[in-house]
């Protein structure tokens, strides 16, 4: 096997001016009360190698007190190879590693579901036909013992988790072209399913769940858009969003509202549709011609006050096709690639939430030496509401982050100022005290130390702030 060389994960990216992409976000935000501070994209960077296939990532950020970033993904190392499963911390930029291969045993599909602890499920042929197992995954990157979770004599394929909002954590999958559902329950340390329900039969493909199971099937030349719900205690029988063209590549966003109801989307001859099954509704976003692999989701603003539907897709053909992010509402989408090369089969995921931060990652393929590598970019945005400008203007703040030469902090708190490493050793600390009253302005160069994630600390009196930034080289 190869390994990857350490790279640097994320390129700093200083603030830039009013943009129409800020301006009509801003205009978006106000109708709620809320104003955006948001960061630019960071610049691509591969996060794997490039003399193989990658593909298929889920990334994950482990709550082990200052969140490390794992990314999980499939690797072929040539056409005709088995797939195998590999993962790699995207925090502290370590080489990936393989997780599951065998010249022999197909693995794929890696999903992480929390449930009582951290697992990984995945498909494997290890038992002959296809089935879904799963694995433990522990804070410091190793796992327990996998152990199965479907055994048939048919192939279990397609899974699809949902891991936001719900208690039990709910997966869908296709078994011999049935959609199938259930819920994990943890027993000692492994999982089971309850209950399995069979959702609809014949010809079913890519189920996804948020707070129905949609799915696709086909007939003829057609792929049809379905969709069944939960309601009174049973599965209602499904019904169809929209019937006309060949409709895949499905995605649910994580969470629905009232506010912003059209949470499904997918793929349908060039151009991405939107709908939502209450009112079934299909309607197409407009902008360009060749639209692919729609992921999309719902932003969660103002302490969970408001919500902001966002979508991420790839435009264009062969070298021209690009990764775009942007809002469906304001109708401005952002090229996050724009390079020589084909950028496509992006998806979006969501780190950690602290206080009114949200921060985001988008990860897609991209040809590179005729395989495929995974690249990411990053941003970070922070909601607060027009009357708290005034109280966040009291607070810290940091920046450019990510950084590399040297930080910009600025406080209005007299006290201790502390920057630590992930593994929690003291790097810098200031006085403020020392310099006076009013706003203080510190440099932090970094100097001789590790690329990675570092934790800036305020102490003031019986206050503490903390903050997060990347530092690369």
């Amino acid at each position: 096997m190869l390994f990857a060389p350490k790279l640097s994960i994320f390129v700093s990216s200083n603030l830039k001016s009013e943009t129409m992409k800020s301006f009509l976000q801003l205009l978006f935000l106000l109708a709620s009360g809320l104003t955006v501070f948001s960061q630019n994209w960071s610049e691509p960077v591969i996060l794997t190698d490039t003399v193989s296939y990658n593909s298929n990532p889920e990334m994950f950020v482990f709550d082990n007190g200052y969140g490390t970033a794992y990314l999980f993904f499939e690797k072929k190392w040539d056409e005709n190879s088995k797939t195998e499963i590999w993962i790699k911390n995207i925090t502290e930029s370590l080489p990936e590693q393989p997780v599951f291969a065998d010249d022999n045993i197909e693995f794929r599909n890696p999903c992480i579901v929390v449930e009582n602890g951290v697992y990984l499920l995945y498909e494997s042929n290890s038992a002959g036909n296809f089935n879904i197992f799963g694995v433990q995954f522990f804070g410091d990157g190793t796992f327990g013992e996998p152990f199965i979770l479907t055994n048939t004599l048919e192939d279990e394929e397609d899974m699809s988790v949902s891991n936001v909002y719900y208690t039990d954590r709910p997966v869908c999958w296709i078994k011999g072209g049935d959609v199938m559902f259930s819920y994990l329950s943890p027993v000692a340390d492994t999982l089971v399913f309850d209950n399995i329900i069979t959702i609809d039969t014949g010809n079913c493909h890519e189920p996804v769940f948020n707070s129905a199971v949609v799915y696709r099937k086909v007939d003829g030349n057609n792929s049809s858009v379905y969709y069944s719900q939960f309601y009174g205690g049973q599965w209602l029988t499904p019904d169809t969003l929209m019937l006309e063209g060949n409709n895949y590549n499905l995605s649910v966003q994580m969470y629905s509202s009232p506010v912003h109801p059209y949470n499904i989307f997918w793929e349908n001859n060039g151009q991405i549709y939107y709908g939502y099954y209450t009112s079934v509704t299909s309607i197409p976003l407009s902008g360009f011609e060749q639209m692919h692999h729609p992921s999309s989701f719902l932003l969660i603003l103002g302490n969970e006050k408001f919500y902001a539907g966002s979508i991420i897709f790839s435009a264009g053909e062969g070298d021209d096709e690009d990764i775009y992010s942007g809002y469906a509402e304001s109708g401005y989408y952002e090229n996050l690639t724009n390079n020589n090369r084909r950028d496509y089969n992006p998806d979006f995921f969501i780190g950690e939430r602290i206080g009114e931060f949200a921060e985001h990652t988008v990860i897609w393929q991209s040809e590179i030496n005729g395989k495929s590598a995974l690249c990411m970019s990053y941003k970070m945005d922070y909601f607060v509401g027009i009357g708290e400008q005034e109280k966040t203007g009291s607070s810290i703040a940091v920046y450019p982050n990510p950084f590399s030469g040297q930080l910009t902090i600025k406080c209005n708190l007299p006290g201790t100022l502390e920057i630590f490493d992930i593994k929690g050793k003291k790097v810098f600390t200031e006085n403020l005290t020392t310099k006076g009253t009013g706003e203080q302005t510190t440099i932090w160069v970094p100097g001789n130390i590790p690329e990675g994630l570092y934790l800036i600390n305020i102490i003031s009196g019986e206050y503490q702030e903390t903050k997060k930034v990347l530092y690369t080289k």
